[in-house]
């Protein structure tokens, strides 16, 4: 019997889903697990061993559209929490995450949700998958090492306090009440605030030029990639700065890892829904504050 922990859905919830795939495969010792994921596939690096191994999802992400390379029993299962197939588990990582949950990155009740879960395939199929954790916190992402110090070194060269902004998108339309031109006029207030004492980085290009206004593409190399890796160093970048400021979409929300919130000398700054942001404050204790940006 394998255990198959797939996920259809694009990078935050996939960010939001590895410290549950830690935790089940810590402690299933002695079973087999496949990891399919349809993005973000780097963030499972650490996990994989010779009794786990990292298979291609039917239907990938590919930046704005989906890419259906075959049609199988995971492809047509989006909707389904769990299966059992040809005596194997199949668990849908993404509901796992979502179903029954009052926001989609909360991780509160998700200890009771997986083991209600897991005595329900237990009942149903006779197969026996322990989850040991009764604490969320424990589920709260760490994010796979990668080695930075050229960028580390890059920006303590500029001798100044460095300002982040996730000028990124969401493809899922969470972002829909946003004004369409936010990215901008939050470029505009940093620029005035910030822009001659501070070097500002952004995620991505902009049309907006200024002496101190740069981005991890064209400075750093650091260019999107389907795997992931571009976003995990982007939170390393973070990590590193003095300020940080982001809206809700699964890109910018990496930053919501045990070492960036255990990191209380950055000052993160939410522009979005006061509902979002007291998630951000009061369940993943990020040192967070709210800006309108008009």
């Amino acid at each position: 019997m394998k255990i198959i922990l797939h996920n259809p859905s694009h990078n935050g919830d996939q960010l939001h889903t590895l410290g549950i795939m830690k935790q089940l495969i810590n402690d299933n010792l002695d079973k087999e697990f496949i990891i399919v994921p349809a993005c973000t596939s780097y963030l499972f690096n650490e996990l994989l061993t010779n009794r786990v191994i990292l298979e291609e999802h039917p239907v990938l992400w590919n930046n704005d559209k989906n890419i259906f390379n075959n049609k199988n029993f995971i492809s047509e299962n989006h909707d389904t929490l769990w299966n059992y197939h040809d005596s194997n588990i199949y668990i849908n990582m993404w509901k796992l995450l979502v179903k029954d949950n009052y926001n989609c990155i909360s991780l509160v009740d998700r200890p009771r949700f997986i083991k209600n879960m897991l005595n329900e395939i237990n009942n149903q199929t006779g197969n026996n998958i322990h989850f040991n954790c009764d604490n969320y916190k424990e589920l709260i992402p760490i994010l796979p090492y990668i080695d930075i110090d050229f960028i580390r070194e890059k920006i303590a060269s500029y001798n100044k306090k460095i300002i982040f902004f996730y000028n990124q998108n969401s493809f899922c339309g969470i972002e829909s009440s946003y004004p369409s031109d936010i990215n901008e006029k939050t470029i505009l207030k940093l620029i005035h605030d910030y822009g001659e004492d501070h070097m500002i980085i952004l995620s991505k290009p902009c049309n907006i030029t200024h002496k101190n206004l740069i981005n991890v593409e064209a400075e750093f190399g650091n260019l999107p990639s389907l795997d992931g890796k571009n976003l995990i160093i982007n939170a390393n970048i973070a990590n590193l700065c003095d300020e940080i400021y982001f809206k809700t979409n699964g890109g910018s929300l990496f930053i919501l890892n045990q070492k960036n919130i255990a990191n209380k000398n950055v000052k993160y700054n939410f522009i979005g829904d006061t509902c979002w942001q007291n998630i951000y404050y009061n369940e993943y204790e990020l040192n967070s504050s709210f800006v309108k940006i008009l």
